[in-house]
């Protein structure tokens, strides 16, 4: 049973050494001056605050920091206004009035109507995701305990605590065991079935490892048939320093910069005589392109349930504008999408391949999953494939080596090409034949452990035997 049980992450240990530092600090200010420690510091709010910041990446990590640390001196600042007016304003005229007990209803009116004002700063300040820390800072600073500390010092010492708090959680979270790294080794993942599970999901685990191995030197990419807009939820939180090699490799794409390089469009003169063979066959199609530098799907009226499916499914998608109608004569398009039932499209594939633009065109053929019996048929130019993306990079960066991870069959080429490839157990048949390593899991988790132990490996070549 206890084999079954995660194993404790790094980022579990970084949190527990920086809660352990705050109030370490703690014990040595006291040693200096017991009563400044008390005054001035406390480990509770300097613990929580490096819990708090202790994110899977630097930049997450910075980003709650910042958030903590704004939302402290936002909410400590107004707590010590709305103290200092409320005692010097009404406290000894309510108090005489109606006696403590009244005094304290009163006050907690005055600091409840504050409450309004406060979180509107952070709307006027565009800080909203402080606005919780703020409220918290605040009803710390006004209705707490606060160790019988007066309001000001107190105030002072949240805030402080707070910042020193997320400080050492920015410093803990740069360290990195000093093992042998393997940077110059390029790993190029697929997607479906590799990094995703059965959902298309992306495991937050799986994003913390891509992270870390990226912030450590890792040269990490992903090649997949899928188009940006799909992989804008699915890779939220990761970041690529690499381009990624999208729609099977007909362009890549700086998700950083937001910018489509070495595309491979289908030429004109192959382009007019695949039109006039969709025109022929009365069939529907998705034309691709990218038209100053934006992602544009243009369609033909749709015949099939398979294809308004389709349509449906990504019309809002980000990143991409469906465009009802044909592509403009000066513009190419990167690949063709046509979907219809299996014996419809394995017919038409069977007839690309044996036209006279057969080799100026690659042919794919697979499942529509929404609808079962209808087939996707995905046309490219023969320049295009994950296979030819991948030589790119060794070329450009001049990586020593290539490990590919793949799940589908459309991966197989690009296995093919690297000099170690991995699966996991679930992966298309072919796949695992193809693969150097098929771990013995269907979980995308485990695929990226083995992608963190190829980069730590300090006999890297014993295991790229290829």
């Amino acid at each position: 049973m206890l084999k079954n049980l995660p194993k404790i992450g790094f980022r579990n240990i970084k949190t527990a050494l920086a809660v352990l530092i705050v109030m370490l600090f703690n014990i040595l200010l006291r040693l200096i001056d017991e009563t400044m420690a008390l005054t001035w510091y406390s480990p509770f709010f300097a613990g929580i605050a490096a819990a708090y910041s202790m994110q899977m990446d630097h930049s997450s990590s910075f980003r709650q920091a910042r958030i903590r640390s704004l939302g402290s001196i936002i909410g400590g600042a107004f707590g010590v206004i709305v103290v200092l007016l409320y005692e010097v304003l009404f406290q000894e005229m309510v108090t005489a009035w109606g006696g403590t007990n009244v005094n304290l209803l009163f006050f907690y009116v005055f600091v409840g109507l504050w409450v309004v004002p406060l979180i509107y700063s952070t709307v006027v300040l565009k800080q909203t995701s402080a606005t919780f820390v703020t409220v918290l800072t605040f009803l710390s600073v006004t209705v707490s305990i606060r160790n019988n500390l007066p309001f000001i010092p107190f105030a002072i010492n949240r805030v402080a605590s707070t910042i020193f708090g997320v400080s050492v959680a920015l410093l803990v979270n740069h360290l990195h065991f000093r093992l042998k790294k393997n940077r110059d080794i390029l790993f190029v993942c697929g997607m479906d079935g590799a990094l995703l599970d059965a959902k298309s999901e992306m495991s937050g685990y799986t994003k913390y490892k891509l992270n870390s191995l990226i912030e450590q030197g890792a040269q990490v990419t992903i090649a997949t048939t899928r188009t940006p807009g799909s992989l804008f939820k699915i890779l939220d939180g990761v970041h690529f320093h690499l381009p990624l090699i999208l729609m099977n490799g007909s362009v890549l794409y700086d998700s950083q910069t937001k910018e489509f390089f070495e595309r491979k469009e289908i030429p004109e003169a192959v382009r007019l005589q695949l039109d006039d063979y969709f025109k022929a066959k009365g069939k529907a199609k998705f034309t691709y392109a990218v038209i100053d530098g934006v992602l544009v799907v243009y369609h033909t009226p749709l015949i099939n349930q398979a294809e308004k499916k389709f349509y449906e499914d990504r019309k809002n998608d980000f990143f991409k504008n469906h465009i009802k109608g044909e592509l403009p004569a000066d513009e190419n398009p990167l690949f063709y999408i046509l979907l219809d039932k299996k014996e419809v499209i394995v017919a038409m594939a069977q007839e690309l391949r044996k036209s006279e633009i057969g080799p100026a065109i690659t042919i794919n053929v697979y499942p529509f999953q929404d609808i079962e019996g209808y087939y996707y048929l995905k046309i490219n130019s023969s320049k295009t494939s994950k296979e030819h993306a991948v030589n790119y990079f060794t070329k450009q960066y001049d990586f020593r080596k290539v490990v590919a991870f793949g799940a589908k069959k459309f991966d197989i080429p690009m296995m093919e090409a690297a000099d170690f490839s991995v699966a996991l157990e679930s992966a298309d048949e072919e796949v695992k034949q193809c693969a150097d390593v098929v771990v013995k899991s269907s979980n995308p988790d485990d695929l990226v452990h083995e992608m963190q132990r190829l980069f730590n490996s300090k006999k890297i070549d014993e295991h790229l035997y290829r």
